[in-house]
Formats: C-alpha cells, structure tokens, sequence
C-alpha cells in the first residue's frame, strides 16, 4: 500500500497503522488561494499534500499577509491538532493546486495518543519544523534576495515534485517581502541566464543545478533536514 501514497510522511508509517488512518482519509482537491483556515479559528482536519503546496500566512494587523513556511508533500498541516488546542496559530492557504489527504482532527488524536509509529513521526516532524523556521529567518536577515528567490523556488520544485509551477511575480514578492518589481528584474536575470522560463505566471525551473548555485545554503540545510527526517523514522519502525 505504500507504494500507492504520495505523501512522504505517511509513506514511513507500518503497515498496520498506515491502513488505520488512511481508512478515515479523504483525498480531496485543493484549489490555488483557497483558504484552509484563518487564523485563531477551529481546525477541524489535518491535512497530508501529495501534490499541493500549503502556505502558512501570518498578518502584522493589517491586510497584508506574509509566508512563514510552505508544506508540502513531505510533511502535514496541522500538528497543533496534537500538540496544542484545535486553534490555528496562522492561517493556511493553498498555493499550489494537487491533492491533499484530509483527516478528521479528532481521529488523528485518536491515533497520536495510541503512542505508535505516529506519535513518534509527527514528534520528529516537529523537530523538523522548528529547524526549517529558523533557518528561513536566518536566510531573511544575512542572504541577499537573489540568494531567497533560488532558494525559494527550489523549495517549491521539491514540495510538488516537478520543475513547473503556478506563481506570480506578485506572490513571490509578497512571501519574500519585497517589491514586485525586484521580483521581475531577478526573474528576468534568470530567464537571461537559462535558469528558469517564466511566462503568464507559469515558471518552469530549466537548470536546477545552476539555481542551486545561486541559492545559500539555507536551501540544502532545509533538504538533508527532511532526509534526515525519513532516516531516523525508517530506522525507527
């Protein structure tokens, strides 16, 4: 059976506990800008990316929202479910259209508390989350925004698992917090040098080593985090 799902996360799960929580999934489309939850509200599921990218958005008491982190196919949306209350600290909004399994909050507790192979997984993923948020707000003060847009787009090209994706010259300013028109001259240099071919909001990454060039560290840090991650459960079960 593991070999049918597409979320990382849930493919290092046994058998027996796999079966147990997939039964009670529902694999449900997200749409691009389609808001999950907002923040403070009730989170009623958790959600598991095959193909969609998650973002989590938080607000500076205003309308304007900034992107803390991305999720996913190699992680989940709502571990507050098991480590805190049913609150939202942020709010989550699809970035990228794909699929994602969508499970009750209630039977993911259910499951966390039998004290399994799942408590243990998402334990570590929170590890991984804690690592991967301070290591984006490091890359935010000492890397230049040449070094984030790299980074971020191979951060994306690994969430979905393809080169293309769906974003704006607009999006991509908004979670690095700058202005639209650095975006597009950055864009434009890299569309010059053959890195990336970006047209109408679809950018499909055509060099990723010669990305991964220009990017910091910060991107390669995040990576063997998560493979590390896959380790330590593997070894484990």
């Amino acid at each position: 059976m593991q070999s049918s799902i597409k979320n990382r996360l849930l493919k290092t799960l046994p058998q027996h506990e796999l079966i147990r929580i997939t039964a009670q999934a529902e694999l449900k489309k997200l749409e691009p800008g389609e808001m999950i939850y907002e923040s403070g509200q009730m989170e009623r599921y958790a959600y598991f990316p095959t193909t969609a990218i998650i973002a989590l958005m938080y607000s500076n008491k205003g309308p304007a929202f900034s992107e803390v982190i991305t999720i996913g196919a190699e992680g989940m949306l709502g571990i507050s479910l098991v480590l805190a209350d049913n609150i939202a600290p942020c709010s989550a909004q699809v970035q990228c259209c794909g699929y994602a399994y969508r499970i009750p909050g209630d039977r993911l507790k259910h499951e966390f508390h039998r004290q399994g192979a799942l408590m243990h997984l998402l334990l570590h993923y929170t590890q991984t989350l804690i690592m991967q948020l301070a290591q984006l707000s490091i890359c935010t003060i000492h890397h230049s925004l040449l070094q984030q847009l790299c980074r971020y787009l191979l951060e994306n090209s690994r969430h979905s698992g393809s080169s293309e994706q769906l974003v704006t010259q607009q999006y991509m300013a908004t979670t690095l917090g700058t202005r639209r028109e650095r975006v597009t001259a950055i864009a434009g240099y890299l569309q010059r040098s053959g890195l990336i071919e970006y047209s109408r909001g679809k950018l499909t990454i055509t060099d990723q080593p010669g990305l991964e060039k220009l990017a910091c560290d910060c991107h390669r840090i995040i990576q063997n985090e998560y493979e590390r991650l896959t380790i330590a459960i593997r070894h484990r079960s």
